[in-house]
């Protein structure tokens, strides 16, 4: 819809409010900028919803699949175009956990985790190794699929405890991990 359609349109609106907007006057200027402003945004719209979609994502659209996916940007822009679509229509049953059972186990002596429905439990204690929930995070983000729900398999750390150490909010919060994840932690 161009902006005289647009402009049409609301001019019909007046007439049915009995708006008087006869050229020149205040509401038909009105009428003018109103019309203006739904066509830019209306531009702006299906400026967003073609980046939507891989087939007709370009630049900025195509970067944040690129960054999204792990796929080379220096490809020629149909390659990643044709990457991107590939994996997105991957089967997701193909995933491979060994990398992530790999970086759990990694973490030290009685560290393992299960998985259930897309919920992923990590199991082993922290107790003496607060150092490792950065870690723990850091695993999360690179390793677990935002869909996935993560626990801890323990009762969880209760306010005594977070207190006993020597950890001030900010430390809290630089650990990165949701607090209702904190809350299962095994101690």
């Amino acid at each position: 819809m161009n902006n005289e359609q647009i402009f049409e349109r609301l001019s019909a609106l007046y007439d049915k409010l009995n708006i008087d907007h006869t050229a020149g006057s205040q509401e038909n200027a009105q009428l003018k900028a109103f019309s203006s402003g739904i066509s830019l945004l209306q531009e702006q719209f299906d400026e967003y919803f073609k980046q939507i979609f891989p087939d007709t994502a370009e630049g900025l659209g195509l970067a944040y699949y690129c960054e999204l996916l792990d796929v080379d940007y220096s490809l020629e822009e149909q390659e990643r175009r044709d990457e991107i679509i590939y994996r997105l229509s991957e089967d997701y049953r193909k995933l491979d956990c060994s990398l992530l059972k790999e970086q759990i186990e990694g973490l030290g002596e009685g560290f393992s985790y299960s998985c259930n429905n897309f919920t992923i439990t990590i199991d082993g204690s922290i107790s003496g190794k607060e150092y490792l929930l950065k870690k723990i995070n850091s695993i999360i983000e690179r390793f677990i699929s935002p869909f996935t729900v993560v626990n801890f398999a323990g009762d969880g750390a209760d306010f005594d405890y977070w207190d006993s150490l020597d950890y001030f909010f900010e430390d809290y919060d630089s650990l990165g991990l949701r607090f209702e994840l904190l809350d299962t932690l095994k101690l």
